[in-house]
């Protein structure tokens, strides 16, 4: 059936139908752009869960050999115990350190478990002190 030969209203549906599909394939500028912006995010979000895991990785992977070399150099094992004592401040992951130790059973060097007491109220204020003491000195 020719144009010609339709109704109105055959000729307005062929249109309407027209136009909607038109509109259903046009995207609008700002559309686009959202589109790109979200696209952009996705690909940063990816990089960085990329260098997250990575370095998560290097953690692992140090900490495995630092954790061996205590276990065979008894000063090296004071002296990561003793870091450990300084900088493992969370309760539930001193408490882990505690009861999992870091030296293996019968390994030779194997030394007592530090006591990972917290520092006194007291304790704490002086080591802050010392801290901001030293973090306001000019670089010379």
């Amino acid at each position: 059936m020719k144009y010609r030969d339709m109704t109105a209203d055959e000729l307005q549906r062929i249109i309407a139908d027209s136009v909607a599909a038109l509109l259903a394939n046009h995207v609008e500028p700002e559309e686009r752009r959202k589109q790109k912006q979200a696209r952009e995010q996705l690909a940063d979000n990816r990089a960085i869960s990329r260098a997250l895991r990575r370095h998560t990785r290097r953690k692992i992977i140090a900490g495995g050999a630092v954790l061996d070399e205590a276990d065979v150099n008894p000063e090296f094992g004071a002296q990561l115990r003793d870091i450990i004592a300084r900088r493992v401040i969370n309760p539930r992951d001193r408490d882990f350190m505690a009861a999992s130790g870091h030296n293996k059973a019968g390994t030779a060097g194997a030394a007592a478990p530090v006591d990972i007491t917290p520092p006194t109220a007291t304790e704490f204020d002086a080591m802050a002190e010392q801290l901001l003491a030293n973090a306001n000195m000019p670089d010379t």
